[in-house]
């Protein structure tokens, strides 16, 4: 409703936004239909996130395209929710929690203005949080999950040794395979092969981190090899737009405005996984600083930033309201605010089609003037 509402630009509604255009390029490709001269340079440039365009291609030969874009965020939206909801009782092991940050995903402004339209930004936002949940569930396994032993012997030694080589390379093909379709789905992603890389290092597993460098490298650039593509076809379009503290700042309050209070009281009532939150934001924020600073991609970071929001949300953290009420009434503040922000951002968007702070400051000028 909010998108079809308050979208003035052609073209722009709850199913097409702004780079709509250069990924239904990448399915007519796909779909063998001849394209111009003038569109080639930006479907090769959107044919470096080929995943969803492809999945699009195949249900839109019944449904047509945008109705597969459609249905295919609509389903990772849900199934996003579901995973984030898993990787919080892991990091933070308590169910209303987990469910507050399911909630703040849900009803954040970069899913209600990116969440459903032909765009790759769900799909983003599904690989950033299936991968640190599968890292955790394979390589960290819960307390539960371990199998208590004795003192084995000799041959039942040998015999865990194999089995856990069989395991660990079924963990390695399996996270190293998703890591490759979640480069694939968005470039930024290659944060998720950071944080995996980095992570397994921290904990000396030096060989499972050389495995899983070189099989999603592999993979990728076996891809972008079938497809054709070279460096000059990304570099075309994808020269360094909005850089600056100012929208760095922008996008951090689009993304969880004064959710970062409470991020700040979950970071210091939290007793695990830290090293997690720092990893994680680590190899998130050094990418980032080389793409465009807008919330649709700086959302990527909420996997660690969820967290500890819905953690210090759901803390004793006033004393004006009853006990056991807080946190409900945080929760409901912040979706309220989510809901007015995305209004206000697509009403600024779509509406006045300011896109910069450069056209914020004309659109001013010209009011003053």
């Amino acid at each position: 409703m909010y998108l079809n509402a308050l979208s003035r630009i052609d073209n722009w509604s709850a199913v097409y936004a702004e780079d709509s255009r250069g990924y239904l390029l990448v399915a007519d490709y796909y779909m063998g239909r001849e394209l111009s001269a003038q569109d080639m340079p930006l479907m090769k440039y959107r044919l470096f996130s080929p995943v969803m365009p492809f999945a699009a291609s195949i249900i839109g030969r019944f449904i047509g395209v945008p109705a597969a874009f459609l249905c295919i965020n609509f389903i990772l939206w849900n199934l996003t929710a579901l995973i984030l909801y898993e990787l919080l009782k892991i990091l933070i092991k308590h169910s209303y929690t987990a469910f507050v940050g399911a909630a703040i995903f849900t009803t954040s402004l970069p899913v209600i203005e990116w969440g459903l339209p032909v765009m790759v930004d769900m799909g983003a936002y599904f690989f950033a949080c299936l991968i640190p949940y599968l890292y955790l569930k394979l390589f960290h396994p819960q307390d539960a999950e371990r199998v208590q032993i004795g003192f084995p012997s000799s041959r039942s030694i040998k015999g865990g040794r194999a089995l856990r080589r069989g395991g660990d390379i079924y963990k390695i093909l399996l996270l190293g395979l998703c890591l490759g379709l979640a480069i694939l789905t968005k470039p930024l992603l290659i944060t998720a092969l950071l944080f995996v890389l980095l992570s397994l290092l921290y904990t000396k597993r030096y060989r499972s981190a050389v495995m899983l460098f070189f099989l999603p490298v592999l993979l990728v650039a076996a891809v972008y090899g079938l497809l054709g593509l070279s460096v000059n076809d990304f570099t075309a379009f994808s020269t360094p737009r909005h850089r600056g503290v100012i929208y760095l700042l922008t996008a951090a309050f689009f993304c969880f405005h004064w959710g970062w209070l409470l991020f700040w009281r979950g970071w210091k009532t939290t007793e695990e996984n830290k090293q997690f939150y720092i990893l994680y934001l680590i190899t998130f924020i050094c990418p980032f600083l080389f793409f465009v600073h807008n919330p649709r991609l700086f959302f990527l970071a909420y996997p660690a930033a969820i967290p500890l929001i819905a953690s210090g949300m759901n803390t004793k953290y006033t004393k004006a309201v009853r006990i056991g009420t807080a946190g409900p009434l945080l929760l409901a503040g912040y979706i309220i605010t989510s809901n007015v922000l995305a209004i206000f951002h697509l009403y600024v968007m779509r509406c006045l089609k300011i896109r910069d702070w450069g056209g914020l400051v004309d659109f001013f000028s010209r009011l003053i003037s």
